[in-house]
């Protein structure tokens, strides 16, 4: 629940279209469209808290997901800058999303080594609780679900607290 002392929060989230070049190619929205919105927001009296939905496989260069206007360079881009922005952050990468209402077992993983899917409420839900935990703070993370009944609730606390600060460097790779 936020009150009043809470800073405001930002999430950024897009679907560009596949172009390579245009309004809505993945450079315009995925990077210089991230760049913008952090200019802005680093130009507020507060610094807010930004939440940033990328994808899994960003730093797989060779994945086909690339081979659409360079989707996955320019997300890993964008991930890049508003990890340098020096505003506190979240990125959070989803697997495939789906509409399934229930979501069995979530999983929190980094390092970009896994697939998944993942329910899009999931997704949403990840969101709102990054900005208001802490342990969220300065992380990348990929999310997935295994399917399942979602009875239980998810144990958002728990499952930030186990993952690790990115490093200053962090998936800093540069485009060519």
């Amino acid at each position: 629940m936020r009150t009043d002392t809470q800073l405001p929060s930002y999430v950024y989230i897009v679907e560009p279209g596949t172009d390579d070049a245009g309004p809505d190619s993945p450079e315009t929205t995925l990077h210089t469209g991230v760049r913008h919105v952090l200019d802005a927001l680093r130009s507020t009296a507060a610094a807010p808290h930004v939440v940033l939905v990328s994808q899994r496989h960003v730093t797989r260069r060779d994945h086909p997901m690339n081979a659409y206007g360079r989707m996955l360079d320019w997300r890993l881009a964008g991930e890049n800058a508003v990890r340098s922005s020096g505003l506190p952050y979240t990125v959070i990468r989803p697997g495939w999303l789906t509409d399934d209402l229930g979501h069995g077992h979530l999983h929190l993983e980094q390092g970009d080594l896994g697939d998944g899917r993942v329910a899009r409420p999931l997704v949403a839900d990840a969101c709102v609780q990054a900005l208001y935990s802490p342990a969220a703070q300065g992380v990348t993370f990929e999310m997935r679900s295994e399917t399942g009944p979602g009875a239980t609730p998810v144990p958002w606390q728990e499952l930030f607290a186990g993952l690790r600060a990115d490093a200053p460097t962090a998936a800093r790779a540069a485009l060519t």
